[in-house]
């Protein structure tokens, strides 16, 4: 996927290309470079209600995975050593 599929006016587009993929990174990656403002501030979005809902399904699978993983372990931190007198 290329930057010139997140110009202005294509944004339908590229998502569907990145949902099409069905990878969830392309999907991220691509949420990250388009401007948010300029995809959902208008009174019509940029986006068909297909490619909205598309979207929400695949980034809220990523979320109930993410939970259902144990969080990561914080390595222990080191005791700091106190001089009792």
């Amino acid at each position: 996927m290329t930057l010139t599929y997140t110009a202005p006016g294509r944004y339908e587009e590229a998502f569907g290309a990145a949902l099409h993929r069905g990878d969830l990174g392309t999907v991220v990656w691509l949420c990250r470079q388009v401007d948010a403002a300029a995809v959902f501030a208008n009174d019509e979005p940029a986006l068909s209600q297909s490619i909205l809902l598309s979207l929400m399904q695949q980034l809220s699978s990523d979320l109930a995975q993410a939970r259902a993983r144990p969080a990561p372990r914080r390595p222990a931190r080191p005791r700091s050593r106190s001089t009792l007198s």
